[in-house]
């Protein structure tokens, strides 16, 4: 089961927009996280700590890449990285 079920509009509303471009462009690293769908892409992801109203919150974006794609490059700057999506704990 893929994670980042909001869209970067939905995630703006909760958090601004700052917040996301911060995130957006933050590096990502693999989660290890190991799908029982039958979804064999690799999940990465970014997160960004902030405070909203006083409470310390997470925005975690994710990104999906092809297993058999990430095992022919040499370099993970290579691949073409497509956000899926927005998560805020």
């Amino acid at each position: 089961m893929r994670h980042g079920n909001l869209t970067r509009a939905q995630a703006e509303a909760r958090c601004g927009t700052e917040i996301i471009a911060r995130v957006s462009w933050a590096n990502v690293e693999p989660t290890g996280r190991t799908q029982t769908d039958g979804d064999s892409d690799v999940e990465f992801t970014a997160s960004l700590g902030y405070i909203d109203n006083g409470f310390r919150r997470t925005v975690t974006a994710y990104y999906y890449q092809p297993a058999a794609l990430i095992a022919v490059v040499d370099d993970l700057d290579e691949l073409t990285w497509v956000l899926e999506g927005y998560e805020i704990e």
